[in-house]
C-alpha cells in the first residue's frame, strides 16, 4: 500500500511507515552497475524537486501543457558516474526522488507517460520503447530530436523512490533495460521493497 509494506509476524501483519529521510548512497548506481574501469563518482545531494530533470527538461517544447516535474518531493540525490578512460568517455547520471508515499511516486510515472504520449512532434519525437521491464510503470523512453539523435531515459519505481537513469553511450534498448533493473534492484536499499 502507500503507507508501508505488511511485515510477516507470528500476529496480525504490521505495517511499517516507508522511509522519509534523504536517500542514501547505497541506494544509487554504482561503478559496477555501469560498466568495467575506473568511475568518478559524482554526487549532490537535496531537499527539493525544482532541479531540472533530463527527460522532462528536454520536453518543454513538445507538451508544454503537461507538468511531468516531481510534486510532494522530500528529497532528492543525484549521482554522475564517470569513466575518463573509456573511448566513448563513459558518462551515467541517475536522479532518485523519494516521495512522501509510494502513491505520489506512481503518480510521478503516470506524469510522464502521460508527457510522453502528448508529445506530437515539433521536432522531437518521443515513445516508450519498453515498459514494465522493472516492476508496474517502468518504462524505456525514446527520445529523437531528428534522425541522427537518439537518447534513451530509464524510469524505474520501488515503494516511494523513482530513478530516473540516463547514459550518454545507451546505443540499444536491451542496455537501458539492464541498467534500470539494477537501478530498481539498488533502491531498494532506501525502501520497502
Amino acid at each position: 500500500g502507500d503507507a508501508g509494506s505488511p511485515v510477516r509476524t507470528a500476529g496480525p501483519a504490521i505495517i511499517r511507515p516507508l522511509p522519509q529521510g534523504p536517500v542514501p548512497p547505497a541506494a544509487m548506481l554504482q561503478p559496477v552497475d555501469v560498466g568495467r574501469g575506473e568511475y568518478g563518482v559524482f554526487d549532490h545531494v537535496g531537499r527539493s524537486g525544482s532541479g531540472d530533470w533530463r527527460m522532462p527538461l528536454n520536453q518543454t517544447n513538445c507538451a508544454p501543457n503537461i507538468d511531468a516535474r516531481p510534486r510532494a518531493v522530500l528529497a532528492h540525490h543525484e549521482r554522475s558516474l564517470v569513466n575518463e578512460n573509456a573511448p566513448d568517455k563513459t558518462l551515467v547520471t541517475e536522479r532518485v526522488v523519494r516521495f512522501a508515499t509510494a502513491g505520489e511516486a506512481r503518480r510521478h510515472l503516470d506524469d510522464v507517460q502521460a508527457m510522453v504520449r502528448a508529445c506530437l512532434g515539433d521536432g522531437v519525437f518521443l515513445s516508450v520503447v519498453v515498459h514494465d521491464f522493472a516492476g508496474p510503470g517502468s518504462m524505456v523512453v525514446r527520445s529523437m530530436a531528428d534522425a541522427d539523435t537518439k537518447t534513451l531515459h530509464v524510469w524505474v519505481r520501488r515503494g516511494n523512490l523513482v530513478a530516473e537513469v540516463w547514459a550518454k553511450s545507451m546505443p540499444t534498448d536491451q542496455q537501458a533495460v539492464r541498467l534500470g533493473e539494477r537501478a530498481a534492484a539498488r533502491l531498494c536499499v532506501g525502501t520497502i521493497c
